[in-house]
């Protein structure tokens, strides 16, 4: 039976990818930052599966945590089949105020330590074992704009990343990309302010996780793509009427 890891899995997109993947009888590994109450109703809801759930907790800011976490990983479950990274973190900061702190934090989740946990994965898979990783970057990768700058920066990093880990993994490991538009409203926003942001993109539709957790599943199964990121999110990459412009709170 295929093992997937999924890093941020236990709530909101990464939540949506391991329910498609359990679905789809791929036992998972879910990592969440810190325990939580996810945790709980995930074991409730699929204690009676067929299918393994297990549970890992680690600060991907740090690196020797998220050594150790994919050490024991491997040593209780092998390397997994599947490697998804969809925690992240989105701050605000600008050009004119960003922090090193700030910067290094983004950079580390969203490229630095993915990277890494490919690393290690690739470099103890079985004999003849082909690998599979999804990240996932952002739409501002295609129409980048300043707003949260070393979120974007790092996002825009991590669009580059796959295409590099595609060429150099192949052909043993696939590594491809989702790029999301407006799906959840985050902390900033109230609903009234996220649904101007959705009424904004050019199909006027929220982005459904589920439509996400289909598009991951289609990444990991089709052994003929690498290096390709797929976007997902109403077109707002097309339009020109920046939330900035629209004075939309993010």
């Amino acid at each position: 039976m295929p093992t997937a890891f999924i890093t941020g899995g236990t709530k909101r997109i990464g939540r949506a990818v391991s329910d498609d993947f359990i679905r789809h009888g791929y036992d998972v590994i879910l990592h969440e930052h810190n325990p939580s109450s996810h945790k709980n109703d995930l074991v409730s809801v699929y204690k009676d599966s067929p299918q393994k759930v297990s549970f890992v907790d680690c600060d991907l800011t740090d690196e020797n945590a998220v050594h150790d976490m994919v050490q024991n990983i491997v040593k209780h479950h092998g390397v997994p089949d599947v490697f998804i990274h969809t925690a992240s973190i989105f701050e605000k900061d600008s050009s004119t105020d960003f922090t090193s702190h700030l910067w290094d934090k983004h950079l580390k989740i969203h490229c630095f330590m993915p990277a890494m946990i490919i690393q290690y994965f690739y470099n103890h898979r079985r004999d003849g074992q082909k690998l599979s990783a999804v990240l996932f970057a952002d739409q501002r990768i295609d129409a980048p704009n300043p707003d949260f700058f070393s979120y974007t920066a790092s996002k825009m990093l991590c669009g580059n990343l796959i295409k590099l880990l595609a060429q150099s993994l192949s052909p043993d490991m696939r590594v491809n990309g989702i790029s999301p538009g407006p799906t959840l409203k985050n902390i900033r926003q109230s609903d009234a302010e996220f649904m101007k942001q959705v009424d904004m993109t050019p199909l006027k539709t929220q982005i459904s996780d589920t439509d996400l957790a289909q598009a991951v599943l289609f990444l990991t199964q089709c052994q003929t793509i690498t290096g390709q990121i797929i976007t997902i999110d109403s077109g707002q990459s097309l339009d020109w009427r920046t939330e900035s412009f629209m004075q939309v709170r993010e």
